[in-house]
């Protein structure tokens, strides 16, 4: 699993460790209801930063050995190609990786549930993205609002509709598909969308990757309820800060005491 953070976001990261990163770094250690089947690892993906962050991000780094840092400025309109430059260097140090998550820094993980639906799709280890797969019209639509961040010019996609996407707050790949994503990326126009680029347009539209819907993979709760969130056994919660973090984990940790 590998989270694009922002240099800064050092209260981001600890919540994250302390919670779901570590059932993932210590997972034979986690206790209770948790049990994961399979060894997962966490690696925070950082651009560059000014001195004095720098300093704060080499001590952060030897504390947790968990920090991959691309020499490239951590702006959202990179925000794609630090996503595309990870994946070649997962591609490159990780050669036993059968699967890749990639998931915002606030966005909360139910990691065993993940598991289990990665191991429950059919063909997921070949072609395959896996997440909130965006295919209703209006979700689809291009924004040409040059005032939005999220806006494309026609030099970045000239059509009018996006193809089926993977939403960007959580999405998953068979490895296989990592090289190919990297060498076809580099031949194309850039677009700065991550999602819309890697999942939608290269995976999805030319390499003809399979896009398959997570179950329960609407993540979205503007007021997140941690009992219930574990009672329905949702697979994530976005729009976490590091205390909602620190709760979802407490009540998946503890469920029957706490709810």
């Amino acid at each position: 699993m590998f989270v694009p953070s922002k240099p800064v976001k050092v209260s981001e990261r600890v919540a994250i460790r302390d919670t779901y990163g570590m059932s993932s770094t210590y997972w034979e250690s986690v206790k209770n209801d948790i049990r994961l089947r399979k060894i997962v690892r966490v690696v925070f993906i950082l651009g560059q930063s000014n001195q004095y962050a720098q300093t704060r991000i080499n001590f952060e780094n030897y504390r947790y050995q968990d920090i991959v840092q691309i020499d490239m400025e951590d702006t959202y309109y990179n925000l794609a190609l630090k996503v595309l430059l990870t994946y070649k260097w997962i591609d490159t140090y990780c050669p036993n990786v059968k699967y890749v998550v990639k998931v915002d820094d606030d966005v909360f993980v139910n990691v065993e549930n993940l598991l289990n639906q990665i191991d429950s799709i059919i063909g997921s280890d070949h072609n395959t993205v896996m997440g909130n797969i965006y295919t209703k019209t209006k979700l689809l639509n291009v924004e040409r609002n040059p005032m939005l961040k999220t806006a494309l010019t026609r030099s970045e996609f000239p059509l009018t509709r996006l193809p089926p996407y993977a939403q960007g707050t959580l999405y998953a790949l068979s490895r296989d598909l990592l090289p190919k994503i990297v060498k076809t990326a580099q031949l194309m126009p850039y677009m700065h969308i991550e999602d819309v680029f890697l999942t939608g347009v290269v995976a999805g539209k030319v390499l003809g990757a399979n896009l398959v819907n997570f179950e329960s993979s609407d993540w979205t709760d503007s007021k997140p309820n941690p009992c219930e969130f574990v009672k329905t056994k949702r697979l994530a919660q976005s729009g976490t800060n590091p205390e909602m973090t620190r709760r979802l984990w407490a009540v998946l940790l503890n469920y029957n005491k706490m709810c």
